[in-house]
């Protein structure tokens, strides 16, 4: 579900409300085993059916069982040990109610290409002639959510109220404070740059309070965590917000590093008492990850650093290309904010809340803060068979693309001593919007695809 905040004329802002509304789900990451299990379960039973009702094929053979024909198989990646994944080490975990969650060896020798980590859910064209060893002919590991479609009555008005201008977003991640005090310079450099011309919607992720900054490892801050806080980052925002006016918004969304917030994942959005803003209507407090939309742009945000733990972990085959793309198309193609497991060392997961990591739907843009150098990339949608098509003769390598998303990685506000780099979109209004708004006759009468990718410029700025 997708989050709306309201603006009178100018924009209409939305974010996740069905999960903002409660910090009591939300408990320390002490898994239990059924937990887990039922997580992973899930995540592959979840897989197979929007492989199914996308293709129309249904992947129910158990992996263990020995067939000289190829079959449909689904499960997830492993690792056959405790290093990293590599070709020779994949198993495939078949679920519970189709395999009795056995694992059998995954012979990729016949494949042309293909990109793996662990925890990705795959279904497996094959065949296992003994009952132990899964030769692959063919693999899709991508079933995108449908790209969200907006109606012209509703185009029509985000293009009267935002103008021929568009919609503007500037986007940070932090840290906000050099590591060598907490005066939040970096943080002050950037409002001051939106205060010569604001944008419609300022996004900022966490940390805020940096738990690995030296002076809070150190101990050594003379305020409480809390207190740092609302002075450094609300009253600011307060201030900015009284310059930039009543038009602009502030989307908040904590990290696993903010010391001040709970330390687990999924992360439940930042309680409106740690927010004591004086223009409480003009924030959005979303949770991590989450979706929110602006006017009908829908914006995916996961704080955790899910690019470089991926960099880490993918084996693939085939082409060497621009890899930062492909990360990101594995959460699309998953429809998870995080679909990778055993997760990153430190990532506080809770199984009890999985069901928070899932895309809700296909964002037009996704942000991924990350470690790992800035980009603002196109990613295309790989798309699995279409419903009809033979998947005995259609090869994974003949991918589909279902449309393109904009990401990116605005890179981290302060960086070492310095400052660092942030992010700013600017979003024309949609073509088709536009021409009903001068009024002109509609091709159609119907939903519109967004096309973000084609109306989006995006630039990575140092501050």
């Amino acid at each position: 579900m997708v989050d709306r905040l309201q603006d009178k004329v100018a924009k209409d802002v939305v974010a996740d409300a069905a999960h903002n509304s409660t910090h009591r789900q939300f408990q320390h990451p002490f898994d239990i085993t059924n937990e887990q299990v039922q997580y992973l379960d899930g995540r592959i039973g979840d897989f197979a059916a929007a492989f199914e009702d996308a293709t129309g094929c249904h992947p129910s053979h158990p992996i263990y069982a020995a067939c000289q024909e190829p079959v449909l198989m689904v499960g997830r990646i492993c690792c056959d040990s405790e290093g990293r994944l590599n070709e020779r080490s994949v198993l495939l975990e078949g679920s519970v109610a189709l395999s009795n969650g056995m694992r059998t060896k995954l012979d990729l020798s016949k494949l042309e290409g293909f990109k793996l980590f662990p925890g990705q859910v795959a279904v497996v064209r094959g065949i296992n002639p003994s009952g132990a060893c899964i030769v692959a002919h063919q693999m899709y590991t991508a079933v995108p959510k449908p790209v969200v479609q907006t109606s012209l009555d509703q185009m029509q008005h985000f293009a009267q109220a935002t103008g021929a201008k568009g919609l503007s977003i500037v986007v940070a991640a932090g840290p906000f404070s050099s590591n060598e005090d907490a005066t939040y310079e970096p943080l002050q450099a950037l409002l001051t740059h939106c205060m010569t011309q604001p944008p419609d919607v300022l996004v900022l992720m966490g940390p805020f309070v940096n738990a690995d900054h030296p002076l809070v490892q150190a101990g050594m801050l003379e305020e409480s965590y809390e207190d740092i806080f609302v002075s450094q980052v609300i009253d600011r925002l307060d201030e900015y917000l009284e310059s930039a006016g009543s038009s602009s918004h502030v989307v908040l969304v904590p990290s696993i590093r903010d010391v001040h917030h709970h330390p687990v994942f999924p992360q439940p959005p930042l309680p409106p008492e740690a927010v004591p803003t004086r223009h409480p209507q003009q924030f959005t407090l979303l949770r991590n990850p989450g979706t929110f939309a602006c006017n009908e742009v829908e914006v995916g945000v996961v704080t955790s650093d899910v690019v470089k733990y991926l960099s880490g972990q993918e084996v693939q085959r085939g082409p060497q290309g621009d890899r930062l793309p492909s990360f990101a198309a594995h959460l699309l193609g998953q429809q998870s904010y995080y679909p990778m497991y055993p997760p990153a060392p430190g990532s506080l997961l809770d199984c009890s809340q999985a069901s928070n990591l899932q895309l809700p739907v296909t964002p037009d843009v996704l942000l991924l803060p990350s470690d790992l150098n800035p980009f603002a990339k196109l990613v295309s949608l790989p798309a699995p068979p279409p419903k009809g098509a033979h998947t005995d003769a259609y090869p994974s390598s003949a991918v589909q693309t279902a449309g393109q998303v904009v990401c990116v990685n605005p890179g981290r506000l302060a960086k070492g001593a310095g400052g660092g780099t942030f992010a700013t979109f600017q979003i024309a209004p949609s073509a088709e919007g536009r021409a009903a708004a001068l009024g002109r006759a509609p091709e159609t009468n119907g939903s519109l695809a967004h096309s973000v990718h084609l109306r989006c410029k995006a630039i990575i700025t140092r501050v």
